[in-house]
Protein backbone atom coordinates (compact mmCIF):
# COMPACT_ATOMS: atom_id res chain seq x y z
CA UNK A 1 0.00 0.00 0.00
CA UNK A 2 2.82 2.10 -1.01
CA UNK A 3 1.41 4.70 -3.89
CA UNK A 4 3.74 4.79 -6.81
CA UNK A 5 2.35 8.43 -7.35
CA UNK A 6 4.64 9.28 -3.93
CA UNK A 7 8.06 8.08 -5.26
CA UNK A 8 10.57 9.91 -6.08
CA UNK A 9 9.80 12.57 -3.60
CA UNK A 10 6.57 13.82 -4.74
CA UNK A 11 3.60 14.28 -3.22
CA UNK A 12 1.02 10.95 -3.85
CA UNK A 13 -2.04 11.33 -5.02
CA UNK A 14 -4.11 10.95 -2.85
CA UNK A 15 -6.85 8.75 -4.43
CA UNK A 16 -4.75 5.97 -5.31
CA UNK A 17 -4.91 4.86 -2.00
CA UNK A 18 -8.30 4.13 -2.44
CA UNK A 19 -7.25 2.66 -6.43
CA UNK A 20 -5.13 0.77 -4.42
CA UNK A 21 -6.88 -0.70 -1.53
CA UNK A 22 -9.83 -1.51 -3.95
CA UNK A 23 -7.71 -3.96 -5.66
CA UNK A 24 -6.84 -5.65 -3.23
CA UNK A 25 -9.59 -6.51 -1.69
CA UNK A 26 -10.99 -7.39 -4.75
CA UNK A 27 -8.13 -9.84 -5.17
CA UNK A 28 -8.73 -11.10 -1.91
CA UNK A 29 -12.71 -11.89 -2.73
CA UNK A 30 -11.25 -13.87 -5.67
CA UNK A 31 -9.01 -16.30 -4.02
CA UNK A 32 -11.87 -17.39 -2.03
CA UNK A 33 -13.75 -17.66 -5.42
CA UNK A 34 -10.88 -19.90 -6.78
CA UNK A 35 -11.30 -21.96 -3.20
CA UNK A 36 -14.68 -22.62 -3.39
CA UNK A 37 -14.51 -23.61 -7.23
CA UNK A 38 -11.18 -26.10 -5.94
CA UNK A 39 -14.06 -27.37 -3.32
CA UNK A 40 -16.92 -27.67 -5.88
CA UNK A 41 -14.89 -29.44 -8.32
CA UNK A 42 -13.85 -32.04 -5.88
CA UNK A 43 -17.54 -32.72 -5.15
CA UNK A 44 -19.01 -32.87 -8.89
CA UNK A 45 -15.50 -35.38 -9.64
CA UNK A 46 -16.88 -37.95 -7.94
CA UNK A 47 -18.48 -40.93 -10.02
CA UNK A 48 -21.90 -40.15 -8.15
CA UNK A 49 -22.56 -37.25 -6.17
CA UNK A 50 -23.77 -38.48 -2.68
CA UNK A 51 -26.91 -36.57 -1.36
CA UNK A 52 -24.63 -35.43 1.60
CA UNK A 53 -22.78 -33.70 -0.78
CA UNK A 54 -25.66 -31.18 -1.72
CA UNK A 55 -25.60 -28.96 1.07
CA UNK A 56 -21.86 -28.62 1.09
CA UNK A 57 -22.08 -27.46 -2.72
CA UNK A 58 -24.79 -24.86 -2.11
CA UNK A 59 -23.02 -23.33 0.47
CA UNK A 60 -19.67 -22.95 -1.91
CA UNK A 61 -22.28 -21.81 -4.38
CA UNK A 62 -24.29 -19.39 -2.45
CA UNK A 63 -20.70 -18.38 -0.92
CA UNK A 64 -19.71 -17.07 -4.28
CA UNK A 65 -22.59 -15.71 -5.13
CA UNK A 66 -22.63 -13.45 -2.19
CA UNK A 67 -19.44 -12.73 -2.91
CA UNK A 68 -20.06 -11.18 -6.09
CA UNK A 69 -22.67 -9.31 -4.69
CA UNK A 70 -20.15 -7.73 -2.41
CA UNK A 71 -17.85 -7.01 -5.53
CA UNK A 72 -20.42 -5.00 -7.33
CA UNK A 73 -21.76 -3.22 -4.42
CA UNK A 74 -17.67 -1.90 -3.54
CA UNK A 75 -17.68 -0.08 -6.97
CA UNK A 76 -19.79 2.21 -5.20
CA UNK A 77 -16.98 3.28 -3.56
CA UNK A 78 -14.21 3.48 -6.40
CA UNK A 79 -16.80 5.77 -7.56
CA UNK A 80 -16.24 8.33 -4.76
CA UNK A 81 -12.97 8.80 -6.95
CA UNK A 82 -13.53 11.63 -9.83
CA UNK A 83 -12.27 11.30 -13.33
CA UNK A 84 -9.35 14.20 -11.99
CA UNK A 85 -8.54 12.34 -8.97
CA UNK A 86 -7.98 9.33 -11.00
CA UNK A 87 -5.77 10.89 -13.42
CA UNK A 88 -3.65 12.18 -11.01
CA UNK A 89 -1.86 9.03 -10.77
CA UNK A 90 -3.20 6.82 -13.84
CA UNK A 91 0.25 7.49 -15.66
CA UNK A 92 2.01 5.53 -12.93
CA UNK A 93 -0.32 2.58 -13.87
CA UNK A 94 1.35 1.95 -17.13
CA UNK A 95 -0.51 -0.56 -19.49
CA UNK A 96 -2.39 -2.28 -16.25
CA UNK A 97 -6.04 -2.86 -16.48
CA UNK A 98 -8.38 -4.92 -13.89
CA UNK A 99 -9.43 -6.97 -16.57
CA UNK A 100 -5.54 -8.82 -16.35
CA UNK A 101 -6.61 -10.14 -12.72
CA UNK A 102 -4.69 -13.21 -13.01
CA UNK A 103 -6.86 -14.49 -10.70
CA UNK A 104 -10.11 -13.53 -12.36
CA UNK A 105 -9.11 -14.91 -15.70
CA UNK A 106 -8.22 -18.19 -13.57
CA UNK A 107 -12.09 -17.78 -12.31
CA UNK A 108 -13.41 -17.35 -15.51
CA UNK A 109 -11.62 -20.81 -16.58
CA UNK A 110 -12.66 -22.71 -13.72
CA UNK A 111 -15.93 -21.90 -14.43
CA UNK A 112 -15.97 -22.57 -17.70
CA UNK A 113 -15.31 -19.59 -20.56
CA UNK A 114 -12.76 -21.08 -23.12
CA UNK A 115 -9.84 -19.82 -24.21
CA UNK A 116 -11.87 -19.49 -27.74
CA UNK A 117 -14.89 -17.67 -26.39
CA UNK A 118 -12.79 -14.91 -25.04
CA UNK A 119 -12.88 -11.60 -26.94
CA UNK A 120 -9.63 -10.82 -27.80
CA UNK A 121 -7.86 -7.62 -26.00
CA UNK A 122 -4.90 -6.22 -25.66
CA UNK A 123 -3.75 -7.44 -29.14
CA UNK A 124 -3.02 -10.74 -27.52
CA UNK A 125 -4.54 -13.56 -25.59
CA UNK A 126 -5.71 -12.75 -22.12
CA UNK A 127 -2.87 -14.15 -20.24
CA UNK A 128 0.18 -13.15 -22.66
CA UNK A 129 0.88 -10.31 -20.17
CA UNK A 130 0.38 -12.63 -17.10
CA UNK A 131 3.56 -14.04 -14.67
CA UNK A 132 4.70 -17.02 -15.66
CA UNK A 133 3.43 -18.87 -12.65
CA UNK A 134 -0.34 -17.16 -13.50
CA UNK A 135 0.30 -18.53 -16.94
CA UNK A 136 0.93 -22.39 -16.05
CA UNK A 137 -1.77 -21.53 -13.22
CA UNK A 138 -4.23 -20.85 -15.94
CA UNK A 139 -2.96 -23.75 -18.86
CA UNK A 140 -3.27 -26.37 -15.65
CA UNK A 141 -6.98 -25.16 -15.36
CA UNK A 142 -7.83 -25.15 -19.27
CA UNK A 143 -6.71 -29.01 -18.94
CA UNK A 144 -8.54 -30.30 -16.00
CA UNK A 145 -13.05 -29.83 -16.11
CA UNK A 146 -14.33 -26.89 -15.27
CA UNK A 147 -17.62 -26.80 -13.34
CA UNK A 148 -19.42 -26.43 -16.34
CA UNK A 149 -18.45 -29.39 -16.88
CA UNK A 150 -18.57 -31.22 -13.69
CA UNK A 151 -22.44 -29.71 -13.98
CA UNK A 152 -23.15 -30.86 -17.35
CA UNK A 153 -21.59 -34.89 -16.37
CA UNK A 154 -23.99 -34.45 -13.00
CA UNK A 155 -26.87 -33.93 -15.01
CA UNK A 156 -26.79 -36.64 -17.35
CA UNK A 157 -26.17 -39.00 -15.27
CA UNK A 158 -30.15 -38.07 -13.77
CA UNK A 159 -31.85 -41.03 -13.40
CA UNK A 160 -35.61 -39.64 -13.29
CA UNK A 161 -36.36 -38.83 -16.85
CA UNK A 162 -37.41 -42.44 -17.32
CA UNK A 163 -39.54 -43.67 -14.30
CA UNK A 164 -41.80 -46.68 -14.14
CA UNK A 165 -44.73 -46.23 -16.90
CA UNK A 166 -44.09 -42.45 -16.82
CA UNK A 167 -42.14 -41.08 -20.34
CA UNK A 168 -41.30 -37.28 -19.24
CA UNK A 169 -39.87 -36.97 -22.93
CA UNK A 170 -42.86 -37.94 -24.51
CA UNK A 171 -45.34 -35.96 -21.98
CA UNK A 172 -42.95 -33.02 -22.11
CA UNK A 173 -43.00 -32.74 -26.01
CA UNK A 174 -47.19 -33.14 -26.07
CA UNK A 175 -47.24 -30.00 -23.78
CA UNK A 176 -44.99 -28.19 -25.27
CA UNK A 177 -46.30 -28.73 -29.24
CA UNK A 178 -49.97 -27.93 -27.35
CA UNK A 179 -48.24 -24.32 -26.22
CA UNK A 180 -47.14 -23.83 -29.81
CA UNK A 181 -50.11 -24.77 -31.73
CA UNK A 182 -52.27 -22.52 -29.31
CA UNK A 183 -49.94 -19.63 -29.89
CA UNK A 184 -50.55 -20.26 -33.62
CA UNK A 185 -54.15 -19.97 -33.54
CA UNK A 186 -54.19 -16.95 -31.05
CA UNK A 187 -52.22 -14.66 -34.06
CA UNK A 188 -54.46 -11.35 -34.74
CA UNK A 189 -56.45 -11.72 -37.92
CA UNK A 190 -56.05 -8.66 -38.09
CA UNK A 191 -52.60 -7.20 -37.82
CA UNK A 192 -50.11 -6.34 -40.92
CA UNK A 193 -49.86 -9.33 -43.13
CA UNK A 194 -45.77 -8.83 -42.82
CA UNK A 195 -45.68 -8.49 -39.37
CA UNK A 196 -48.11 -11.74 -38.75
CA UNK A 197 -45.67 -13.88 -41.11
CA UNK A 198 -42.66 -12.56 -38.91
CA UNK A 199 -44.65 -13.81 -35.46
CA UNK A 200 -45.13 -17.51 -37.33
CA UNK A 201 -41.60 -17.56 -37.90
CA UNK A 202 -40.26 -16.58 -34.34
CA UNK A 203 -43.40 -19.56 -33.07
CA UNK A 204 -41.68 -21.79 -35.40
CA UNK A 205 -37.67 -20.87 -34.23
CA UNK A 206 -39.13 -21.56 -30.57
CA UNK A 207 -41.05 -24.81 -31.35
CA UNK A 208 -38.24 -25.75 -33.53
CA UNK A 209 -35.66 -25.37 -30.03
CA UNK A 210 -37.94 -27.16 -27.69
CA UNK A 211 -38.54 -30.12 -30.32
CA UNK A 212 -34.58 -30.14 -30.73
CA UNK A 213 -34.55 -31.04 -26.74
CA UNK A 214 -36.00 -34.90 -27.93
CA UNK A 215 -34.42 -35.15 -30.83
CA UNK A 216 -30.47 -35.58 -30.83
CA UNK A 217 -29.92 -34.77 -34.46
CA UNK A 218 -31.58 -31.59 -34.46
CA UNK A 219 -30.03 -31.22 -30.88
CA UNK A 220 -26.45 -31.57 -32.24
CA UNK A 221 -27.03 -29.20 -35.31
CA UNK A 222 -28.47 -26.28 -33.04
CA UNK A 223 -25.45 -26.67 -30.43
CA UNK A 224 -22.91 -26.36 -33.67
CA UNK A 225 -24.73 -22.91 -34.17
CA UNK A 226 -24.25 -22.35 -30.31
CA UNK A 227 -27.99 -22.46 -29.70
CA UNK A 228 -27.12 -24.95 -26.78
CA UNK A 229 -23.86 -25.43 -24.41
CA UNK A 230 -24.51 -28.49 -22.24
CA UNK A 231 -25.43 -31.76 -23.51
CA UNK A 232 -28.18 -33.00 -24.66
CA UNK A 233 -28.58 -35.44 -21.89
CA UNK A 234 -27.68 -32.42 -19.37
CA UNK A 235 -30.56 -30.10 -20.81
CA UNK A 236 -33.45 -32.90 -20.25
CA UNK A 237 -32.22 -33.36 -16.79
CA UNK A 238 -31.85 -29.58 -16.08
CA UNK A 239 -35.36 -29.18 -17.82
CA UNK A 240 -37.16 -32.19 -16.03
CA UNK A 241 -35.39 -30.54 -12.68
CA UNK A 242 -36.98 -27.13 -13.08
CA UNK A 243 -40.49 -28.80 -14.29
CA UNK A 244 -40.39 -30.34 -10.85
CA UNK A 245 -38.36 -28.10 -8.55
CA UNK A 246 -41.02 -28.79 -5.45
CA UNK A 247 -40.27 -32.18 -5.37
CA UNK A 248 -38.67 -33.01 -2.39
CA UNK A 249 -36.13 -35.74 -4.32
CA UNK A 250 -35.30 -32.40 -6.91
CA UNK A 251 -35.17 -29.66 -4.24
CA UNK A 252 -31.53 -29.62 -3.56
CA UNK A 253 -30.57 -29.63 -7.52
CA UNK A 254 -33.31 -27.56 -8.21
CA UNK A 255 -30.86 -24.72 -6.05
CA UNK A 256 -27.81 -25.82 -7.59
CA UNK A 257 -29.03 -24.89 -10.67
CA UNK A 258 -30.48 -21.32 -9.47
CA UNK A 259 -27.55 -20.57 -7.81
CA UNK A 260 -25.17 -21.18 -10.85
CA UNK A 261 -27.60 -19.00 -12.81
CA UNK A 262 -27.39 -16.34 -9.61
CA UNK A 263 -23.28 -16.56 -10.45
CA UNK A 264 -23.62 -15.94 -13.90
CA UNK A 265 -25.69 -12.66 -13.54
CA UNK A 266 -23.59 -11.12 -10.81
CA UNK A 267 -20.63 -11.78 -13.10
CA UNK A 268 -22.28 -10.61 -15.90
CA UNK A 269 -23.39 -7.64 -14.13
CA UNK A 270 -19.60 -7.00 -12.01
CA UNK A 271 -18.46 -6.85 -15.52
CA UNK A 272 -20.98 -4.07 -16.65
CA UNK A 273 -20.19 -2.35 -13.65
CA UNK A 274 -16.33 -2.21 -13.82
CA UNK A 275 -16.71 -1.08 -17.36
CA UNK A 276 -19.01 1.95 -16.45
CA UNK A 277 -17.15 2.89 -14.00
CA UNK A 278 -13.84 2.88 -16.80
CA UNK A 279 -15.82 5.01 -19.40
CA UNK A 280 -16.97 7.30 -16.50
CA UNK A 281 -13.16 7.73 -15.53
CA UNK A 282 -11.62 8.05 -18.69
CA UNK A 283 -14.52 8.40 -21.32
CA UNK A 284 -13.90 5.48 -23.38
Amino acid sequence: QEPWSGREGRAPAHDEMLFIIFHQVSELWFRQIVHELDALHAHFSKPAVDDREIQPILRSLNRIAEIWKILIAQVDILETMTPQGYIDFRDYLGTGSGFQSAQFRLIEIKLGLSRERHIPVFHADFDARLRRESRTAIKDAEGAPSLFDCVDRWLARMPFLENGGYQFKEAYRQAIGQIFDDKEKRLPANIDPQAREKEREAIARGRQKFVSIFDEQAFAALKEKGAWYLSWRAVQAALFITSYAAEPALQGPSRILNLLMDIDEALARWRYRHALMVQRMIGV
